[in-house]
């Protein structure tokens, strides 16, 4: 008897299944479409820094670390990354920052960008440690510390613990970041670990389309496709082993407490369809650091470099202007 007699129920499966399958494949052309116009913030270049002195500087636990320098004006702009992205991710603001004359300086993460990875271990505590270095090569300039999502961490952590180059610091904007990230348990951070430093993944990301929806979620309301294959370029080009160290490393990081020791002008900037540091994170933030202000802004996701340059331009210009 013909499979299709015997189980006519198996005929009405694989013809639901196939229109399913054909309703996806549809949708997701569409989207994919949708995703390639519309209004682009960075104007189709999201990661390309202006020309700037590039050094590399060579950390206390030897690792190697690339940084771009702008000289300009007015405090110094040190900008801090964010998990599996590099220095480029500042890009659309870092235009606008140096046409204003700003100096900036933007660096890559260990393990990150062209960031070689040292002889300890990675977590937030060690990223902290190294941009101590990172500032105490820089001379003797006033510091405003803008972090995006764990370069936000890094930031926090930097400035609760409070070392003497922590001083020189006279703003603190934090973008799409958190305090504590703990969102789960021990074995979900393991298993992402091990997910996220996969040869799998790495494969699969070579595909735009899959590249695209896997990253569709950090951004908000209106994706662009550009935004999209950035982030994965950017995750491609960070070492495997530090995709996986930091991912489960992050879990630990727990300093909401600390906080209130903080006395520097602080932002903490969030979009409100974020979905990897919601808008719970922020509240927490600038619950616990005294007089520091939270903008939230409609529609937007985690990617607010992208998604918001202009307004991560503005409130850098608006800590700086209110310095004496």
């Amino acid at each position: 008897m013909a499979p299709d007699k015997k189980h006519p129920w198996l005929k009405k499966v694989v013809g639901v299944a196939t229109v399913a399958g054909i309703a996806a494949a549809v949708a997701a052309r569409t989207a994919e479409k949708r995703w390639a116009v519309g209004q682009d913030m960075v104007e189709g270049d999201p990661l390309g820094l202006p020309k700037g002195k590039r050094e590399i500087l060579t950390l206390s636990n030897g690792a190697k670390v690339s940084m771009t320098i702008y000289e300009g004006s007015g405090p110094t702009v040190l900008m801090s990354h964010g998990w599996t992205e590099t220095q480029a991710v500042w890009a659309p603001v870092v235009r606008q920052l140096v046409d204003k004359g700003q100096g900036v300086v933007v660096y890559d993460h260990q393990g990150h960008g062209g960031s070689t990875i040292g002889i300890k271990k990675l977590d937030v505590n060690q990223l902290a440690s190294d941009m101590e270095e990172v500032i105490n090569s820089l001379g003797d300039q006033e510091l405003i510390l803008v972090g995006h999502s764990m370069g936000g961490m890094t930031a926090q952590t930097f400035m609760v613990n409070q070392s003497q180059a922590s001083a020189r610091v006279v703003g603190l904007l934090l973008v799409a970041t958190a305090s504590s990230a703990a969102f789960g348990p021990d074995f979900f951070y393991q298993a992402a670990a091990s997910f996220v430093g996969s040869k799998f993944l790495e494969s699969a990301l070579e595909n735009d389309s899959f590249a695209a929806w896997f990253t569709r979620l950090v951004v908000g309301k209106q994706a662009h496709m550009t935004h999209l294959l950035a982030v994965r370029d950017m995750f491609l080009s960070c070492d495997s082993k530090a995709r996986s160290e930091l991912a489960q490393n992050m879990s630990y990081l727990d300093l909401t407490d600390e906080l209130t020791k903080l006395t520097v002008p602080t932002i903490v900037m969030v979009g409100d369809r974020d979905t990897l540091t919601p808008l719970r994170c922020a509240k927490e933030i600038t619950s616990h650091i005294p007089g520091s202000r939270l903008e939230i802004l409609p529609d937007l996701g985690h990617m607010l470099p992208f998604e918001a340059p202009d307004r991560v331009f503005e409130n850098i210009i608006s800590l700086s202007s209110t310095l004496p």
